[in-house]
């Protein structure tokens, strides 16, 4: 994930899909697949998807501190952790 300008001054969040998983079959159709769902489900918890194919998505970036600043505020359990790393 990176931090980015949108084109009409917005901060914006914008995935990218790394090069080495670029060659992976299964890697590129979940992305797809996520790029397909924010496109069709909108909600009052999900940022708006701004612009994705199958190489990178971009959507609006929410307030608040980065992720991996609020990972340290919170001891998820260990069957949170197996869920998360299983998908």
């Amino acid at each position: 994930m990176y931090a980015a300008v949108g084109e009409r001054g917005e901060r914006v969040a914008v995935k990218a899909v790394h090069a080495g998983q670029a060659a992976d079959d299964q890697f590129r159709a979940r992305f797809r697949r996520e790029v397909q769902v924010l496109r069709r489900v909108p909600g009052p918890c999900l940022v708006p998807l701004l612009e994705g194919d199958c190489r990178l998505l971009v959507t609006f970036q929410g307030p608040g501190a980065a992720f991996s600043l609020r990972l340290g505020e919170f001891e998820p359990s260990p069957a949170v952790l197996t869920g998360v790393m299983a998908d």
